[in-house]
Parts: C-alpha cells; sequence; structure tokens
C-alpha cells in the first residue's frame, strides 16, 4: 500500500487551536453568565439603602449563596464532576504544600497592614443578622474557593492540558482567575497577585486540584481573620472602606 492510501485513511484530527479555542470560548460564555447574576444583584446592593431592612440582608445572603452555585453549575455542566477531569488526584508533595501555607499566612496580614482590603458589605451589622454573617463566612471561607478551584483549576485546566504545554495553561488559567476579580478593585488585584501565583503552583506541582482548594480557602480564612480582627479591635490600620458593586469574589 502506498504512503498516499495509508495516509488517507488516518482520520484528520481537530487542531490543537480550534480544540483549545473550543474549551476557551465554552469558559467565556459561562463567565459572561456568572457575571450577569454577580450584576443583577450588585444592582440592588448597590442601590441607598437602610442597612437594617430585613429584605437586603436577605438579597445579600440569597446572592452569596447564587454567585458559588453557578460557579458550580458551570462545572457539572463542562465535566458531569468526572474526577480526572477535575484534577481531583492525590496530593502529591505535601511538603511543598506546607510551605505555601506558611508563606500565605506570613503574607495575608503584611500585605492588608501595609495596602489596606476593601471591606465586604459595609453597613451590614452581621452581628445583629446572624444567617448573613454565616452566609458571608461559609461563602467566602469555603463555598467560593472550591467552586473557583474547580472551574478554573479543575476543568479549564485539564482540559487545556490536553492541547497546550504545562506552561501555556499555567499562565491562562492564572491570569483568567486573576481578571475575573477586577470587579472588585485594584487593591483586590494587586492582592491577588501572590495568591493567585501560589495557587498555580500548587496545583502544577502537588499535582491535584486538592492543594489549590486547600490554599484558597487557607488564604481567604486569613483575610477573614485579619478583617475580623480590625474590626472588632478597632486596630488603625489602612484598610478601606466601601459599598462593593457586586457579591464578594475572595
Amino acid at each position: 500500500m502506498s504512503d498516499t492510501a495509508s495516509s488517507s485513511s488516518i482520520p484528520e484530527l481537530p487542531s490543537s487551536r480550534n480544540s483549545a479555542s473550543i474549551v476557551v470560548k465554552a469558559l467565556t460564555g459561562w463567565l459572561l453568565l456568572w457575571f450577569a447574576g454577580l450584576v443583577a444583584a450588585g444592582a440592588v446592593v448597590s442601590m441607598p439603602y437602610y442597612p437594617q431592612k430585613p429584605p437586603l440582608q436577605l438579597i445579600m445572603l440569597v446572592s452569596l449563596i447564587v454567585s458559588p452555585g453557578l460557579l458550580f453549575w458551570i462545572t457539572y455542566r463542562r465535566t458531569r464532576f468526572d474526577r480526572a477531569r477535575l484534577g481531583l488526584n492525590p496530593i502529591k508533595r505535601q511538603w511543598l504544600l506546607a510551605l505555601f501555607s506558611v508563606l500565605l499566612l506570613a503574607y495575608v496580614p503584611v500585605y492588608y497592614w501595609l495596602f489596606g482590603q476593601p471591606l465586604p458589605y459595609h453597613g451590614i451589622d452581621t452581628h445583629h443578622w446572624f444567617w448573613t454573617g454565616i452566609g458571608m463566612f461559609v461563602s467566602i471561607i469555603i463555598v467560593t474557593p472550591i467552586a473557583e478551584e474547580l472551574l478554573f483549576r479543575g476543568w479549564l485546566w485539564s482540559d487545556l492540558g490536553k492541547y497546550w504545554p504545562a506552561a501555556g495553561t499555567m499562565l491562562f488559567t492564572g491570569t483568567a482567575f486573576w481578571v475575573v476579580h477586577a470587579l472588585d478593585s485594584w487593591q483586590r488585584l494587586l492582592s491577588l497577585v501572590l495568591p493567585t501565583v501560589v495557587f498555580t503552583l500548587s496545583r502544577r506541582h502537588c499535582d491535584s486540584v486538592k492543594a489549590s482548594i486547600a490554599l484558597h480557602i487557607l488564604n481567604n480564612a486569613a483575610v477573614i481573620a485579619v478583617l475580623m480582627y480590625v474590626v472588632i479591635s478597632g486596630t488603625p490600620s489602612p484598610v478601606v472602606v466601601h459599598v462593593p458593586p457586586h457579591a464578594p469574589m475572595p
């Protein structure tokens, strides 16, 4: 059989560019849907209001649930929670995970003391509105980190990794994760440079999204702990207080 005949019998595979572009387009579409939900919630939250009115508390609590819920739904639609596609592998190099944890625990208080951080939902009395406070903490510390990691360093990482080299996958997923937080403020973007790098490196070298999830939860818990200490103790600091345009995305 001639070389021409044998080569014609082999099915033509899609190019890497075309295959990867499908993944990127899917991500773009899902994020637009996510942003639409955030904008809708933010349009209500940003209007003039009386902080103690129960309807606002309920709206905020619902937005805290809906925002990460959309990310879970997006990830489920793309992967059907296939453990391999989500990177739910055993964590390798646990010593590296411990090192990254120490780095984040040292970085968070130093950064927030030097540069400050917008305080989410100023004017909402979480001491009197218990479930709003609980909803904020659960969403920011647990639900949102899991949802974001499964989307960016789970599905997106695995699917792009089929077509791109490791460096390209790390750069794109890290940049996408970092840029979607631009709706918060420049301070949030600046504060997330090091955590984004740490999350990305942990996903790559610990070979598991479980590592980046653990670090993301640790980072957000440290942020909340610092903000609570500043507010409760009344310690002078450069913390910036404002009403955010949408639900917080730590």
